[in-house]
């Protein structure tokens, strides 16, 4: 089906076509802000999901702590713009990105996680470069096997190596729990916060994720902030997981039937490349997506950190 809005963008911009509605984006930025003060932790949005420093400083505007960014690239766009807190939620290795972390690290306040001793050894570099302490949180698996250590023990020795590290400074952990597995993730940072209160550090900052945990935000006693990212947009997973409704869904793609060969077979000029598997991966495909207030255009919104490796 046709729409009058959807013909005009396909005229002014063609199609495949990544359409953002603001009146929802403005919603889900309100929303989850409110969802994450009642919940009495901090929101740390991440912005992988729209790379945009625009929509960026729409989410701080409306009470954000911070920012979460994926990779130092995506930072260097962020801090460029004036954002001034970002944790990069991902191990950095190699002396050129320390090289760029320190650079980084001297236009904002950075705070990096680590989940081995081979990062924790590397970003002293770049503390040095900025001339700054270099907070660091050690990201911890508490479900998902993906990053993270494994175990509350491998948690506090890694704290006890943050500390011991020049130019660095432990700030507390990185955890993103599943969704039903909360009461595991209370058992492992209860223990790993005994083990660094044992060996006298303390912890300033206990960071969870992401949407489909909005749920669950603020279960985690002892949290002080939640990154959630998706939600911005939203998307069907978002809406399975029970966190938002079909009408919180903020990116569609206006696509063109380009031909019907058989009355049940319809083929798009949208394929892999635009209807991927989630909301993170759609605009990391594009330069520019348009924005759109009701029936009226606004203007396109630059993908300013997609694909952003220097």
């Amino acid at each position: 089906m046709t729409t009058p809005l959807a013909a005009k963008i396909a005229r002014e911009y063609g199609t495949p076509c990544a359409v953002i509605d603001m009146d929802r984006v403005e919603r889900n930025i309100a929303r989850i802000q409110k969802a994450c003060e009642a919940a009495g932790v901090a929101n740390r949005p991440h912005i992988k999901t729209h790379k945009s420093p625009l929509l960026a400083k729409m989410q701080i505007a409306a009470g954000a702590s911070g920012i979460t960014c994926q990779k130092l690239g995506e930072a260097e766009v962020m801090a460029e713009a004036g954002i001034d807190d970002i944790l990069i939620s991902y191990n950095l290795i190699g002396d050129e990105k320390m090289a760029r972390l320190g650079a980084l690290q001297r236009k904002a306040n950075m705070t990096v996680a680590a989940d081995n001793s081979t990062v924790i050894a590397g970003l002293p570099k770049a503390a040095e470069t900025s001339g700054r302490q270099l907070p660091v949180v050690v990201e911890c698996d508490t479900g998902r096997k993906r990053a993270g250590v494994e175990t509350p023990a491998e948690a506090v020795r890694l704290a006890r190596e943050i500390a011991a590290s020049k130019g660095l400074v432990f700030a507390g952990f990185m955890l993103y729990p599943t969704e039903t597995g909360w009461a595991e993730a209370q058992r492992f940072y209860d223990e790993a916060l005994a083990g660094v209160r044992a060996q006298g550090q303390e912890v300033r900052m206990v960071s969870t994720g992401g949407t489909p945990n909005m749920k669950n935000v603020g279960k985690l006693k002892g949290a002080t902030e939640h990154r959630p990212g998706t939600y911005i947009y939203n998307d069907r997973m978002q809406v399975a997981a029970g966190v938002a409704t079909w009408d919180d869904c903020a990116l569609n793609i206006y696509s063109t039937v380009v031909s019907r060969a058989a009355p049940e077979r319809g083929i798009l000029d949208a394929g892999s490349k635009t209807l991927t598997s989630d909301v993170c991966v759609v605009v990391n495909m594009m330069d520019e997506v348009v924005m759109v207030r009701g029936e009226e255009i606004l203007g396109v919104l630059p993908v300013a950190a997609r694909g952003k490796l220097r």
